[in-house]
């Protein structure tokens, strides 16, 4: 399956890949897609060059200073609508032309505020450091 990874690296850090000894946390590729409008309200920089809303789909991303705080918000606001989700539901995903409809794709609702908690608390520790986040696209 597909994934994001998210991790704290120091500011003016030159690091663009997640490594395993690296503490970071993984997020399907399915949420950052249904979720992913609301993540181009942050800018990040892109592949360490140019900042751009959002985040790199293929590459890397920082996520630094007001942004964090900007992108910690809108995860904890998903966090908070998907608590409200039965304990399994289905979110729709890409379009099928095969098929000719669109994916549904079932999601565990405690494995998915797992996730974004564990998200939450990363960018948290961030800002506490005074650090930022990669995030490593598919």
């Amino acid at each position: 399956m597909l994934a994001h990874q998210f991790a704290i690296i120091p500011m003016n850090s030159n690091k663009s890949i997640i490594m395993p000894n690296m503490d970071f946390i993984s997020i399907d590729d399915t949420i950052i897609n249904y979720i992913g409008d609301s993540l181009k309200w942050i800018y990040s920089t892109w592949n360490g060059q140019e900042v751009k809303s959002g985040l790199l789909y293929y590459g890397f991303s920082i996520i630094q200073n007001d942004e964090l705080l900007k992108f910690q918000n809108i995860i904890k606001q998903w966090r908070n609508l998907f608590y409200y989700s039965p304990e399994e539901f289905y979110l729709t995903g890409g379009y099928l032309p095969e098929n000719a409809q669109y994916e549904n794709i079932l999601i565990n609702k405690v494995d998915l505020i797992n996730k974004l908690d564990a998200l939450i608390l990363l960018c948290e520790k961030a800002k506490f450091q005074k650090s930022c986040i990669l995030h490593n696209g598919i």
